[in-house]
């Protein structure tokens, strides 16, 4: 098909992008959305050839289309990135949080859920193009991340689902939050139950409001945790996100 004349500095001469399992839906109409921005689209039936295609010539980033490989899906970030460093994004039509999390862990760079709102999927899709993952040729490389370790943004995955999800798993875990100003939180789980959390000055149950109150302005990096702060919480995690959220609420009816 024709490319647009749009170009804002991401689309280079090799900035395609490689859709996996292309015949679903909303992955055909991102595929148009992302031609409407510059973009070249590839699809690969299999992850063989998808594999294939990468080594030939490595795309952009790899969208995986979670609907189309349901049973190889969580292998799919490994088999595609041998040797190189290739952003890889999952696509899903699960909006359930305990399904992205288990994408998340599966090593995706993101996890976009389609067809709900196919601007934003493109917008956060340029963002994370526009900043590599890592650089080979100087600056800090990527972070590694521990077996088990998930990390994503408030926009791919709300705190309050986050929370209620690692509970409802029984996880133990450390779970470290951000926002772009560089405001930070840690928040400590054991075996499902919160157990701490700090926030600036901030400390348990007020820490906890604090981070709902960044609503979608934030990050995380969840992992998995053995050893824990002194407690400083003994309200059980329901009754904090309800709270927390009422406060929230509150907070936009106040001038």
């Amino acid at each position: 098909g024709s490319r647009t004349g749009e170009h804002d500095g991401v689309v280079a001469a090799a900035g395609q992008q490689l859709l996996l399992g292309g015949g679903e839906r909303p992955l055909r109409h991102l595929a148009t959305r992302l031609g409407h921005l510059g973009y070249r689209t590839v699809t690969a039936r299999t992850l063989d050839e998808a594999a294939e295609l990468c080594a030939r010539q490595a795309p952009a980033a790899v969208l995986v289309d979670e609907g189309s490989f349901p049973h190889e899906v969580l292998r799919a970030r490994a088999r595609l990135t041998a040797g190189a460093r290739l952003p890889v994004f999952a696509v899903t039509v699960e909006a359930d949080p305990s399904r992205l999390l288990t994408l998340f862990d599966a090593g995706f760079d993101d996890v976009f859920t389609l067809p709900r709102d196919l601007d934003v999927v493109a917008a956060r899709l340029r963002k994370a193009l526009r900043a590599p993952a890592s650089d080979t040729h100087g600056g800090a490389p990527a972070a590694p991340v521990r077996p088990g370790a998930v990390q994503a943004s408030f926009t791919a995955f709300a705190f309050p689902d986050l929370m209620q999800t690692l509970s409802q798993s029984l996880k133990s875990v450390r779970i470290d939050l951000q926002r772009p100003g560089g405001e930070r939180a840690v928040v400590f789980l054991d075996r499902g139950q919160l157990v701490h959390a700090a926030c600036g000055t901030l400390r348990g149950a007020e820490a906890v409001y604090r981070v709902i109150a960044w609503e979608d302005d934030g990050a995380f990096a969840v992992e998995p945790e053995s050893e824990f702060p002194a407690p400083n919480i003994g309200l059980p995690l329901e009754s904090i996100l309800m709270e927390g959220c009422r406060l929230l609420d509150e907070s936009r009816i106040r001038p």
